[in-house]
């Protein structure tokens, strides 16, 4: 298949899958046509146009500034994605930063201009999509597609991905030949259904070092399903990075901090009034490895709480009573 009717083929698959990208910057038009894989300029219908109303000009042309145009495509931008969404066979869309277009007719003191003068069409595969295409096609993949990757030099894993579901065959068979690990990486991505958990964590005990095991490992914490099944596949060294990793994410995962801390990585914070509340065991093994003045929050927090825990209570008393009479407890 040629290099034109391969790009082509893909990027109507891009299209129905990701949409169109808009793009004003003259400077980021240049960038990605570079970088391209490849990119192919698409043909329209010229008397395909949308319309804008301006106020009446006696010239027969019209300039549009940058500054205008970034407010017209603003303001109209619905209107622009509906009707350039009739050019499938494009999922790149340039703006140019300043045109003259024709006026079409005058009425009530307006008239109306199309802007499509100053759009550009084109079929662009770049790195994205290369990899957009990856995780498109992984399984059933249709023989056209197939050429048209290999048209590319694009990588597609669908044999592969065959080996994968089999469980042992990639951990004992598969060479990683760089890292990242393209197809490794992919893995850890697709849907749900399409991952194979054994598999996965044989992966990252096997070659952690082929794949981002912290952005991994980060993804499953805040929103995964698997954080505690693969972060026990792995090696003191990388649960330490992990962990250290974690520090910066804001929104907490409660369940997995605690399994952190139930794991020996007792710097972690828990909800110590939870703790308090149902586990006293947990709570006086928490207490025990706060710094002083994490003590005196934590009981501070507790004198106010609306119940007693009374094992906490005593344990406390007989542990900790300078602390207590520090933070007032006692009166």
């Amino acid at each position: 298949m040629d290099e034109e009717k391969a790009t082509k083929l893909l990027v109507e698959r891009l299209v129905e899958t990701h949409g169109q990208t808009f793009v004003t910057d003259t400077a980021h038009k240049k960038h990605l046509l570079e970088k391209a894989v490849s990119y192919y300029p698409v043909e329209y219908d010229k008397h395909f146009t949308l319309k804008f109303k301006i106020r009446f000009l006696n010239d027969s042309t019209y300039t549009v500034s940058a500054s205008k145009l970034d407010e017209l495509v603003k303001n109209y931008k619905e209107k622009l994605i509906e009707r350039c969404s009739e050019v499938t066979a494009a999922n790149y869309i340039f703006l140019e930063n300043s045109h003259s277009f024709n006026i079409s007719g005058q009425y009530s003191g307006t008239s109306s201009m199309s802007l499509m003068g100053g759009l550009s069409f084109f079929a662009l595969i770049g790195k994205k999509e290369a990899k957009d295409l990856q995780r498109m096609f992984y399984k059933n993949v249709d023989l056209n597609i197939v050429r048209a990757m290999n048209s590319l030099n694009i990588k597609h894993f669908s044999g592969i991905y065959s080996s994968y579901r089999k469980g042992d065959d990639i951990v004992r068979y598969y060479r990683p030949q760089q890292a990242p690990d393209a197809f490794l990486e992919l893995i850890f991505t697709l849907p749900e259904e399409d991952q194979v958990l054994g598999t996965n964590q044989a992966i990252l005990r096997r070659f952690s070092s082929y794949v981002d095991y912290i952005e991994i490992l980060t993804r499953e914490y805040s929103g995964g399903k698997h954080f505690q099944d693969y972060f026990k596949c792995l090696d003191s060294g990388y649960q330490k990075q992990i962990f250290n990793s974690l520090t910066n994410v804001k929104e907490r995962n409660l369940i997995n901090d605690s399994f952190l801390w139930e794991n020996g990585f007792k710097e972690v914070r828990l909800d110590h009034i939870e703790l308090y509340k149902d586990n006293a065991s947990k709570f006086i093994e928490y207490f025990k490895n706060r710094s002083l003045e994490e003590k005196k929050m934590i009981l501070k927090d507790i004198m106010g709480y609306e119940s007693t825990n009374e094992e906490v209570v005593r344990w406390l008393n007989e542990n900790c009573l300078d602390i207590i009479r520090e933070v007032g407890l006692n009166g």
